[in-house]
C-alpha cells in the first residue's frame, strides 16, 4: 500500500515550537517521521510525500529518514502551498497508485486505526474515511477538527463548521482515482479543500468507525504536549 502524506503548509498554529511543522522534533524525532513510522506499522511500503513551505529543509529530512527506515519516498512541490490542501492531493497525483492512504504529516495515528480504514476500503472499493464517533474525545481539538455527518456508513456532510453532525474526521483516508477526480472538478472553479472533494464523489464516501482507536492532530501547542506524554 502507498501512502500519500501532506505536508506543504506554514503551520502557523504552531510556529513557536519550530519553523516548519514537519520537522517539529516530537520526543527525540521530527514530527513526521513519528506519522511515517505509524503508517508503516499499519501496512504503507512506500510514500509520496507533498512539500511547500520550507521545502528547502523538509526534502533533506525526508532523503535522511527513508536511509534510516530503508522506505521509498517519492517527493511532489505544492508550489500553491498557501491555498487549500486539496491542491497537495492534485500536486501528487502522478505518482500516485489506484489507492493509496493519505493523511496529513501532523497526524499520529494508531496503526490499528489505519489498518481497519485500508480493509474497509479494499473490501468496498470505493474512497473511506476513518471517523471518531467519541463527541467528548479529550484529544479532539474543537476549533480546528473537520465535523461529519454520517447515515448508513457513509458521509453524508463535511467540514469544519456544519452544525449537524455525529463524528470527527481523523484524517486517515484511503484514495481512489474517484477522489481525484472529484478533486480536479472543484478546482476548475476554486482552490479545493479534501472535504470540498469528498462533497464532489459520485458514490458517497465509506464512513469507517475506528471510535476508541488513538488519534491525534498535532496542530498547536496544547496538542503538541499531549502527544509528548501520551508517547513518552
Amino acid at each position: 500500500m502507498q501512502g500519500l502524506i501532506l505536508a506543504a503548509g506554514m503551520g502557523s498554529r504552531i510556529r513557536e515550537l519550530g519553523p516548519s511543522k514537519p520537522l517539529v522534533m516530537l520526543n527525540g524525532k521530527p514530527l513526521i517521521e513519528h506519522c511515517m513510522e505509524r503508517l508503516a506499522a499499519a501496512g504503507v511500503e512506500r510514500f509520496v510525500v507533498v512539500t511547500g513551505y520550507e521545502r528547502h529543509n523538509l526534502e533533506p529530512e525526508l532523503d535522511r529518514i527513508a536511509a534510516v527506515h530503508g522506505w521509498v519516498v517519492a517527493v511532489a512541490y505544492n508550489p500553491d502551498w498557501q491555498k487549500p490542501n486539496g491542491l497537495s492531493v492534485l500536486s501528487a497525483r502522478s505518482l500516485l497508485s489506484p489507492r493509496f492512504v493519505l493523511t496529513m504529516a501532523d497526524h499520529i495515528v494508531d496503526p490499528a486505526l489505519t489498518r481497519r480504514v485500508i480493509e474497509a476500503a479494499v473490501t468496498d472499493g470505493r474512497p473511506a474515511l476513518g471517523i471518531d464517533f467519541d463527541l467528548n474525545n479529550p484529544l479532539v481539538d474543537m476549533d480546528d477538527v473537520t465535523r461529519v455527518k454520517v447515515e448508513a456508513n457513509v458521509i453524508t456532510a463535511i467540514g469544519k463548521n456544519i452544525a449537524d453532525y455525529n463524528g470527527f474526521d481523523t484524517g486517515i483516508f484511503v484514495g481512489t482515482s474517484d477522489l481525484i477526480n472529484s478533486l480536479d472538478e472543484a478546482a476548475q472553479t476554486q482552490a479545493p479543500s479534501l472535504s470540498d472533494g469528498v462533497r464532489l464523489l459520485p458514490i458517497p464516501m465509506h464512513a469507517v468507525d475506528v471510535t476508541g482507536k488513538f488519534w491525534i492532530d498535532v496542530d498547536e501547542p496544547r496538542a503538541f504536549s499531549q502527544a509528548q506524554a501520551l508517547i513518552a
